[in-house]
């Protein structure tokens, strides 16, 4: 009579490790909440990005808006650019090269202020060097797209300068009120078109990062929540045992 192999009668079984449990339940929660907060994240910007395209399809508004409503939507302005005063928006980085965003204040034909973001201009080799920006003259009709800045309150703008123009690290709108001497028109700027002559180097961003990142992002922190559970699997169980793998590794 043949005898029967003591691995072929053995039985799954848990055994309970606490601590391995405890960590693992503690984590688990945490990596499905990162991975739904990404999800989230691309839905958002997936709204805004199909938000943006609806309103590029819109017609051309002539003249400055009283609110905040056309957000994206191009708009049409005539006036001329102070020849003094602008800003320079620092560290903004174009295609791999650090420089400038050029913010200037743009005098409509009843005398209100809007603000320009004229585009980009690389910075010179060291700090003490400002680069060396043509104002375009004369009263002229540009074109663009309304953007509200993010006031991000970790940076902080530190007035060095006493001339113009004057180098900021945010677009802190009370501050440039105050430099400029006048209040704007609203809180919004013009980020200027491409195509138009006042314009610098444009490539404007919408969002940060693609929804496609965002949904990339998601999927990595699920597979480590799986991974982790298939983990506590084996660690509360002689599953590894009951399958082989210990003795195949």
């Amino acid at each position: 009579m043949s005898q029967s192999n003591p691995q072929e009668s053995k039985k799954l079984a848990l055994t309970l490790n606490w601590k391995v449990t405890v960590f693992g339940l503690l984590l688990l929660p945490i990596l499905m909440y990162l991975g739904f907060w990404q999800l989230d994240r691309a839905d958002q910007k997936q709204q805004l990005l199909d938000q943006v395209a609806q309103q590029k399809q819109l017609p051309v508004v002539d003249g400055f808006p009283n609110d905040g409503s056309l957000q994206h939507r191009k708009i049409k302005l005539t006036g001329r650019f102070d020849q003094r005063k602008y800003w320079l928006l620092d560290n903004k980085v174009l295609r791999g090269r650090v420089g400038y965003e050029i913010v200037s204040p743009f005098i409509l034909n009843n005398k209100s202020v809007a603000l320009v973001n004229r585009g980009w201009v690389q910075a010179p080799p060291t700090r003490d060097k400002l680069p060396d920006v043509s104002i375009p003259k004369g009263d002229m009709t540009i074109t663009g797209y309304l953007h509200q800045p993010t006031n991000n309150k970790m940076i902080n703008n530190i007035e060095r300068s006493i001339g113009w123009p004057k180098r900021i690290q945010k677009l802190d709108l009370s501050l440039l009120e105050h430099q400029f001497g006048q209040a704007f028109i609203q809180s919004h700027i013009l980020r200027i078109s491409a195509t138009n002559s006042a314009a610098l180097e444009v490539d404007w961003k919408i969002v940060n990062s693609s929804t496609a990142k965002h949904q990339g992002y998601a999927v990595q922190w699920f597979l480590m929540a799986a991974v982790l559970l298939i983990a506590l699997i084996f660690a509360n169980s002689n599953l590894a045992e009951v399958s082989g793998f210990k003795k195949n590794h």
